[in-house]
């Protein structure tokens, strides 16, 4: 670490105490008890303690002559390990406060539940989530949350949004359950990178719902095939959009990554459901509150998300926004509150209130990309200024 030289000093001879003029001792975040101070006398002197930018105290008398406006070095000793153990101590304590009130966001019945920022100790009361997932599934219609959520933007929160993202979520566990029941057994998928083979006991057909989960022994290359048992060379697509399928592109199946594949008689061939053993990777970004509406992709998740959960909020204020989307364009669903309501979105991915009321930044998902994915950002009416933390889940 470079000395520190900034600035004069003045010392008085039998004193303890050093001025300076133009010296950031104290905001410099680098000078501390312990340091050397190289004195104008020539001698080394070390730091008791530091009062201010201008003030500090040496642990013993300055013994050279009273001077004024004279050049200076502070060696800086760094942090001893029991100053360390403190920092880290303090760095695990905020971790596992934060690890904690997310148990409780996410099991908690009470109306709230307190959220802290880390960063900056300002604690918020939130709505945990079953308290939210009750309120969209119990006896209150659109039109009653709405009448709760007065800065709410029309149609978003609609009974019928309210009862459709519901059944979607009824479809995608009838869904799983249907995977769960008609998985094959985990065998090896040799070949490739163009054609992959394997057997799997007890299958003589390709039939529609047909369940195996491969090992492949090699990256694919672009469009790749299976023949299970002989029984023909398949292709293997990938959902885009619901109901829209492509060919798998080069390297979204990685050697030695589980897969789940499921046979479907629409396409005569397999559709990919991912990675058995998949991958999550956290993205981190930000979102300029005043920023105009446009697409904006996102990259650096090494893979093609199945699903995306984003966690959005601005420091020092209220407003935050918790969203989950599935790889259907433009499904999602989200809930974010602003200063003094909580409003539900369905569609929508991210909602960002601002915190003039109505006034919010808010993303739908376009597409998911072979490394992240592809937001559509629209910025309502005029937010206060202000820069959005935004993380996000990429599941594989």
């Amino acid at each position: 670490m470079s000395w520190t030289r900034n600035g004069t000093v003045s010392l008085s001879n039998g004193s303890a105490i050093v001025y300076g003029a133009a010296t950031t001792w104290a905001s410099s975040g680098v000078v501390r008890a312990g340091d050397t101070f190289k004195a104008p006398d020539g001698r080394d002197y070390e730091v008791l303690s530091i009062q201010s930018n201008t003030q500090l105290t040496l642990a013993s008398l300055y013994l050279g002559v009273t001077a004024s406006a004279q050049s200076y070095a502070m060696i800086h000793t760094g942090l001893l390990p029991a100053e360390l153990a403190v920092e880290l101590s303090d760095l695990q304590s905020k971790y596992l406060t934060t690890i904690s009130q997310l148990f409780g966001w996410e099991t908690s019945s009470a109306d709230t539940v307190p959220m802290t920022n880390p960063a900056t100790g300002f604690i918020a009361e939130v709505m945990p989530l079953l308290r939210f997932l009750a309120l969209a599934s119990g006896t209150n219609t659109g039109d009653q949350i709405a009448a709760t959520t007065p800065n709410t933007p029309a149609g978003n929160i609609a009974a019928t949004t309210v009862q459709a993202a519901l059944n979607e979520l009824d479809s995608e566990k009838a869904s799983l359950l249907d995977v769960a029941k008609q998985t094959g057994v985990y065998v090896g998928a040799q070949g490739g990178p163009a054609t992959y083979t394997a057997l799997v006991t007890g299958v003589v057909a390709y039939s529609d719902g047909l369940t195996i989960d491969i090992q492949p022994a090699t990256t694919c290359g672009a469009s790749p095939t299976i023949n299970v048992n002989s029984l023909g060379a398949a292709s293997i697509f990938r959902e885009l959009t619901s109901g829209v399928y492509s060919l798998v592109a080069a390297g979204e199946i990685q050697q030695y990554h589980n897969q789940r594949l499921t046979y479907l008689g629409t396409l005569g061939g397999f559709l990919i459901r991912g990675s058995t053993a998949r991958r999550i990777k956290r993205l981190n970004a930000t979102r300029n509150m005043q920023a105009g509406s446009g697409v904006v992709a996102y990259t650096g998740a090494g893979f093609r998300p199945t699903k995306i959960t984003a966690y959005a909020a601005v420091a020092g204020a209220r407003p935050f926004s918790v969203g989950t989307s599935s790889a259907v364009a433009g499904g999602g669903y989200s809930c974010g509150q602003d200063d003094a309501h909580m409003s539900i979105g369905g569609s929508l991915f991210i909602w960002i209130q601002s915190s003039i009321p109505g006034q919010s930044q808010t993303a739908s998902v376009l597409y998911m990309d072979a490394d992240g994915f592809t937001l559509s950002w629209v910025n309502s009416g005029s937010p206060a200024a202000g820069s959005a933390d935004i993380v996000f889940i990429c599941e594989e």
